[in-house]
């Protein structure tokens, strides 16, 4: 059994730098002076949105490649057939709708600022393709937004999406951040 300095550096100590290299990570530092929380894309689809409107501490949301439609994309993304038995089996359509509402950016009025509200996404994405972000774009009031040429994951490799992070977080830092990825 290892102690705790076998465990990493603390989360206050790991977000002096943003990694976005860590993609599936949602990252929410309440203790700093400044917290700012990033949704990464498989966390948003674990629900890891409502915190924007439920954790009042937040000062700042950057949104990458977000889904703002759940059952869209199920719809879009399934064929007939499997669309069909969803709703027989009452996973999709009708009072199923009504949870899908938990976890959808749509269903709240976000309460960071909308300076501090920010959004990246891929033209080429085929997985959360470009209307999904466009639609919480329209909801957030229309914040900054970058759109890179990619993919889902070309975020990854993108200098315009790593550009537009630390712009973002340097703006809503008393810090400012200058660089991406942790030391």
């Amino acid at each position: 059994m290892s102690d705790s300095s076998d465990r990493g550096p603390a989360a206050s100590e790991r977000l002096t730098t943003p990694d976005t290299t860590a993609a599936g990570t949602a990252v929410a530092d309440l203790s700093a002076p400044a917290p700012v929380l990033i949704i990464a894309p498989e966390e948003a689809e674990k629900g890891i949105t409502v915190a924007v409107d439920v954790a009042t501490r937040i000062d700042a949301v950057v949104a990458g490649i977000p889904v703002s439609d759940f059952p869209g994309l199920f719809h879009r993304h399934s064929p007939h057939h499997i669309r069909a038995r969803a709703i027989e089996h009452k996973i999709m359509g009708g009072a199923a709708e009504s949870v899908y509402r938990v976890v959808s950016p749509m269903s709240f009025e976000a309460k960071v600022r909308k300076d501090r509200r920010f959004i990246f996404a891929g033209f080429g994405d085929r997985l959360a393709p470009p209307d999904q972000a466009q639609r919480l774009w329209e909801h957030w009031g229309q914040p900054r937004i970058s759109w890179y040429p990619g993919n889902h994951v070309g975020y990854l490799w993108s200098k315009q999406v790593s550009d537009f992070l630390i712009a973002s977080l340097a703006e809503t830092s008393p810090t400012g951040a200058t660089e991406v990825g942790g030391g």
